[in-house]
């Protein structure tokens, strides 16, 4: 088992590395980064298997680390008049977006599966769809950009991708009620449908509303610029945490959060100077959240199987 400094060092110098090469070939980073972590894997299955990184993708830090920082980092650069000028597009898009994608993709998976000769069910065809519904479009608005494409086509990008987020978490969470996977709930009522969809959201953004206002105001108080990168993270991760733990959603929480932190306490708390230092931290915060993600998909699948 490699030492955890060792396994840090190692896949910051990778993600750098690949980061460098897709500046020179149009390959989405991301993208390059899962084909890179299967090919380590592969290599790894072949001439080193017994050796363990001693990190993997795991739930607690997937949704415990991981997806904070990005929910966080995304909401806090998204602009909020912007958001509310497109919001019925964004809203049609991630949601009815959502379902029809879900719809799409169990069917292809199913079928796709069946006809070389894999005996799947439809349930869990289903599953994997909802599991893969949640979209990641830094590939694709990094190329808006370079393109030249019109800021609204970024803007229900990036408003459509941090909701759709919270939409697929709902979605996986009454799918799994539905196919009996829920320990919780035996089976989805109307009354169940509307108080669990009603808290979720609601509760999620009364809860991130009161944090990132709170941590807004309390930005508005101090000018240092490594106390306001420090109570971003606390207002990122605490949302996240505290929503989770009342049972609401805890990527619409730090969505929110993250809106507050941005149109708020970045614009009338900081200095433009500090602005400048906690937009810089969290850019960088979320490219080393994104390179652990995708690479470690990549890796903790067996490529030599």
């Amino acid at each position: 088992k490699m030492s955890l400094p060792l396994v840090v060092t190692l896949v910051m110098l990778v993600a750098c590395s690949v980061a460098m090469a897709t500046r020179r070939i149009q390959l989405p980073y991301t993208v390059a980064l899962v084909i890179t972590g299967l090919a380590l894997s592969l290599i790894r299955s072949i001439f080193y298997p017994d050796v363990d990184l001693g990190i993997h993708l795991t739930q607690d830090l997937l949704f415990g680390l991981l997806l904070p920082i990005l929910i966080y980092e995304a909401a806090f650069h998204l602009e909020l008049r912007e958001f509310l000028d497109n919001w019925k597009a964004i809203g049609t898009l991630a949601i009815l977006g959502a379902g029809v994608g879900i719809a799409m993709a169990s069917t292809l998976i199913y079928g796709a599966l069946r006809l070389f000769g894999f005996e799947l069910s439809v349930d869990v065809a289903i599953l994997i769809a909802t599991i893969l519904a949640a979209t990641d479009p830094i590939g694709v608005i990094a190329l808006l950009r370079e393109t030249g494409a019109p800021r609204r086509l970024a803007v229900l990008m990036e408003g459509e991708s941090l909701l759709n987020d919270a939409v697929a978490v709902v979605a996986y969470a009454v799918v799994l009620v539905a196919l009996g996977l829920d320990s919780s709930q035996s089976q989805i009522t109307a009354s169940w449908l509307l108080s669990y969809i009603g808290w979720e959201i609601c509760g999620a953004v009364l809860i991130g509303g009161g944090i990132g206002f709170l941590f807004a105001w309390l930005t508005s108080k101090v000018d240092d610029h490594l106390i306001e990168i420090t109570l971003s993270n606390i207002a990122a991760f605490s949302s996240f945490l505290v929503a989770q733990r009342f049972h609401a959603s805890g990527v619409i929480a730090c969505l929110i959060a993250g809106m507050f932190g941005g149109n708020f306490g970045a614009k009338y708390g900081m200095s433009a100077t500090t602005r400048i230092a906690v937009e810089s931290y969290w850019e960088y915060l979320a490219f080393v959240a994104n390179s652990i993600v995708f690479l470690l998909i990549g890796l903790d699948l067996d490529a030599g199987a």
